[in-house]
């Protein structure tokens, strides 16, 4: 049984899904590493508010976000030059807390436990493909849980944040 809160979720979802949104004021603009810094700054904040902050879509923030992550990456590189220190993750670190088996093939979505949730959070400056196989879901899952817990579903994000506080005493 879904909550109000998911079906808000999945009603956003399949509107952002299935309808155009007009061109954002930076569409095609280039990105300056001065830009990339400030989004990696930034990495943390809703992608909605992303979105109306720097005038480029979800996807193009989404995308830009993981070329940052990936060390491989030109774009990672010429920021790594422009801060002078390693600012990505190139492993990930799990407590084991959780059971991260999934199935890229499952033709149910994923539930997220809570646990689930702290670790990808905590290993959210890892690369998109590292998350994708320690999960073993899809690219997707991944991003739009990552999404989730940015702010896009407020109820997830507490969730987490509740639990994290719990386990560091916070009551």
């Amino acid at each position: 049984e879904c909550s109000d809160s998911q079906i808000g979720l999945l009603i956003a979802r399949y509107i952002t899904d299935n309808f155009l949104k007009p061109k954002s004021q930076n569409h095609g603009q280039k990105w300056t590493v001065q830009d990339d810094d400030a989004l990696w700054n930034d990495r943390d904040v809703c992608v909605i508010q992303l979105e109306q902050k720097y005038q480029r879509s979800i996807s193009s923030l989404v995308a830009r976000l993981n070329s940052l992550k990936n060390q491989n990456n030109k774009w990672h590189k010429r920021l790594l030059a422009f801060k002078g220190a390693e600012f990505a993750r190139g492993m990930v670190i799990c407590n084991a807390a959780h059971c991260a088996v999934g199935s890229p093939m499952a033709m149910t979505p994923k539930r997220w436990s809570v646990e689930d949730d702290v670790c990808l959070w905590h290993n959210r400056e890892c690369c998109l493909n590292l998350l994708v196989a320690h999960f073993n879901v899809e690219h997707r899952t991944v991003q739009e849980r990552l999404n989730d817990l940015s702010g896009v579903d407020m109820a997830a994000r507490h969730r987490m944040l509740q639990h994290v506080n719990d386990d560091n005493g916070g009551g």
